[in-house]
């Protein structure tokens, strides 16, 4: 709990340990009572099983005697004695049928059972004795003996508590509230005294001399404090006149970063995404305005090849100086070492090289004949954000460039096929749709050859696929050679299977180009002795879309001029191979719509 402030109120240790004390005392009595109500209660139950034994010795035998002789007066007499125990409230003498002798108040629950043994047979039971206990009286002085036990020790624990307070008051509180009030007196603006408490005399020192030691050590910390303070106060007013120079020292250093810093920004953002034609240019309009910065002559970068040496990538000169940073082999000396350096006057005369290197790469940035030298920390800093800056730049741009001639590979190689070098099914689709859309809008003929291999498989099981490669790789260049006008595209579908798309090509025109290709593969007289002609033969299926301006999915029409030339490819199979079956596809008319 807090108070207004947000601050914990006051609570006093002696107060609280007293407290303690007292909470301590309570729950001993309590474990007390609790331990002497449960030994009172253990000393009647031993009281109780004493009485069972006393009445088994001292009533039984002689109740049992009485009952033999049917003596009614004796065993009133009998239980009338046995009644008068202060623990017993009644008993009952159950003997022969319809005899019942009772005596006092029986209760509810028999407490004891006793069986009544005839003197003359041992064995033999001829009644039984119930008592009952009276349980008011017993709890009475059970409770009597509790609370006499407990009021004894509750009288010593508060004597106890007592002197425990006592003692805390003359050995605890007065000495803290002497050290509160020493504490309150601290300041860090004026010297202290040192803490003296009066206690009484001890065979050693406790916590309390502990604590007075360490507020004489916080003492002398807070006079040293002052001394230091008054001497800072006096350095502080000699320095005084000279803080406004420094100050503006500072601001122009300051001045002079954010502009280096802003020129840095403005030059990474302007050139980080540049065209590779214009990024020589932008370099060398970049390393002008550096060397304008630190008043050099001339400035460039050079960067570790991959053969193993280094050679100048960018370079700025002042006129005058066309000699500097013209040859790769002044950098032949700069030592290959790990991480960024500094090299002054070494490697060259009178310039500043600022190098970081890796395993695999390196690059320099120099400064010739700068009138600024850069031998302070923060110049050193400025000269190394400027050069990972640059080196990052060009970093980028081999990234880049690297990125884009890999995508291009990656692109040609999406759309072509591995072996033959010719397009694929993917590139043939997207080409076909290109040329029906143009064949659309101009009107002009479309044509399409479907081109098989005969007895390729015949082929393959007799030389192997090895050569069946071979063998598709020469027709391939023959499809190649035979289709070099613009949008002609020959395209292996796959296995044997090729195709060609031929734009503004008509059925007559288209028919030439499959006969020449027929007769060029025959003539290059691969030997296969699985075909009845002993050599390699293809057949050609032809078909041709005279193409209109109507507005009919481009995929349909498609769809219906490789189904027409597949068709004809296998009536000239069919045919006994070797042949070109070609027949004008249905028209738009009969081209479905859907």
């Amino acid at each position: 709990m807090t108070d207004a402030a947000g601050q914990k109120p006051f609570r006093s240790i002696n107060r609280t340990l007293f407290h303690q004390v007292i909470v301590t005392a309570v729950i001993a009595v309590i474990v007390v009572s609790l331990l002497q109500a449960y030994g009172v209660y253990r000393a009647e139950a031993d009281q109780s099983r004493n009485l069972r034994d006393t009445l088994s010795r001292s009533y039984i035998p002689s109740l049992g005697l009485a009952l033999k002789k049917s003596d009614i007066d004796d065993i009133r007499q009998q239980l009338s004695n046995i009644v008068a125990y202060p623990d017993i409230a009644g008993v009952v003498l159950t003997g022969a049928p319809g005899t019942v002798l009772r005596a006092g108040l029986p209760g509810d629950a028999v407490d004891v059972s006793l069986p009544v043994i005839a003197p003359s047979d041992a064995g033999e039971t001829i009644g039984d004795l119930s008592v009952y206990f009276d349980w008011g009286v017993i709890r009475h002085r059970i409770i009597s003996r509790a609370l006499q036990d407990v009021l004894i020790f509750s009288v010593f624990a508060l004597l106890f508590c007592v002197v425990i307070y006592r003692s805390l008051q003359r050995r605890l509180r007065r000495p803290l509230q002497q050290i509160v009030r020493y504490s309150q007196q601290l300041s860090p603006r004026q010297y202290v005294e040192p803490l003296v408490i009066s206690r009484p005399e001890r065979a050693g020192n406790d916590e309390i001399d502990l604590v007075l030691q360490g507020f004489s050590k916080l003492g002398d910390g807070i006079n040293h404090y002052v001394r230091e303070r008054d001497l800072a106060m006096e350095a502080l007013a000699r320095e005084r006149d000279q803080l406004d120079a420094r100050v503006r020292e500072r601001t122009e250093e300051i001045r002079r970063i954010n502009n280096y810093l802003e020129m840095l920004s403005r030059l990474s953002m302007s050139m980080v995404d540049l065209e590779p034609s214009r990024q020589h240019i932008a370099m060398h309009e970049a390393l002008e305005e550096l060397a304008t910065k630190v008043d050099a002559r001339g400035c460039g970068i050079a960067a570790f090849t991959e053969e193993g040496g280094w050679r100048w990538r960018f370079v700025w000169r002042a006129p005058g100086v066309d000699s500097v940073f013209s040859d790769d082999s002044q950098l032949a000396g700069l030592n290959r070492q790990r991480g960024w350096s500094v090299d002054e006057n070494k490697t060259l005369p009178d310039t500043i090289l600022c190098a970081h290197q890796s395993d695999h790469h390196g690059y320099v940035l120099a400064f010739f004949d700068a009138s600024r030298k850069l031998n302070a920390a923060v110049e050193r800093r400025l000269l190394q954000m400027t050069s990972e800056v640059f080196f990052k730049l060009i970093e980028r741009w081999r990234n880049q460039r690297e990125l884009e001639n890999s995508r291009r590979e990656l692109f040609h190689l999406s759309r072509t096929d591995h072996l033959t070098g010719l397009a694929n099914r993917r590139y043939f689709d997207e080409a076909k749709l290109i040329e029906g859309r143009r064949a659309q809008r101009s009107g002009g003929p479309v044509s399409v050859l479907m081109i098989d291999v005969d007895f390729f498989k015949a082929y393959n099981d007799l030389y192997g696929h090895g050569r069946g490669d071979d063998c598709l790789v020469q027709l391939a260049a023959i499809l190649g050679h035979y289709c070099r006008r613009a949008g002609e595209l020959p395209a292996r579908l796959g296995g044997e299977e090729f195709a060609i798309l031929l734009p503004e090509h008509d059925i007559e025109s288209a028919r030439d180009v499959a006969e020449r290709v027929r007769c060029a593969v025959a003539d290059l007289g691969i030997t296969h002795e699985g075909s009845p002609l002993n050599y390699v033969t293809v057949s050609i299926g032809c078909a041709t879309w005279s193409g209109d301006q109507r507005a009919i999915p481009v995929h349909v029409i498609f769809e219906t001029l490789m189904t027409d030339a597949d068709r004809r490819l296998y009536e000239a199979k069919n045919a006994g191979r070797n042949c070109v079956v070609a027949q004008v596809a249905r028209t738009s008319e009969q081209t479905p719509s859907g």
